[in-house]
């Protein structure tokens, strides 16, 4: 199947998760504030821009589950209450977490680049077209 020619249903409520949330990571986070979604977690190595997305998020009905350590963004692609993952972190894990979190069934958006060669870029597609 071509991704050309993919129709999904639309979601009613989008349950997103944060990938990285540093320096652009945390500009998306407020974007999606924006709108109706249910910000469900967010992953996120860093302390001071883990700080940074909880006093963001600590308004919400529903606060976040918070995610620190270096795997656990596996978790979220694993977690079953989220539609679209949001990847914003460093370039070299942009093309394997994204295929991870397509495998997973989730639906991704990736910070740019979304791949470093054609070999990434290829795999992504297979991937996408796949899942």
């Amino acid at each position: 199947m071509s991704v050309f020619d993919l129709k999904l249903p639309p979601i009613s409520s989008l349950r997103i998760a944060f990938i990285g949330v540093g320096v652009r990571g945390i500009e998306a986070v407020k974007r999606y504030l924006q709108l109706e979604v249910q910000i469900v977690a967010i992953a996120e190595v860093g302390a001071e821009a883990m700080q940074k997305a909880k006093a963001l998020t600590a308004h919400l009905p529903v606060r976040p589950a918070y995610y620190s350590a270096p795997d656990d963004w596996r978790k979220l692609c694993e977690h079953p209450d989220i539609d679209l993952l949001y990847i914003s972190t460093p370039w070299q894990q942009h093309a394997p977490m994204a295929i991870y979190a397509m495998q997973c069934g989730k639906h991704v958006a990736i910070e740019v680049p979304a791949a470093l060669d054609m070999k990434e870029i290829w795999a992504l597609i297979d991937t996408s077209e796949k899942t």
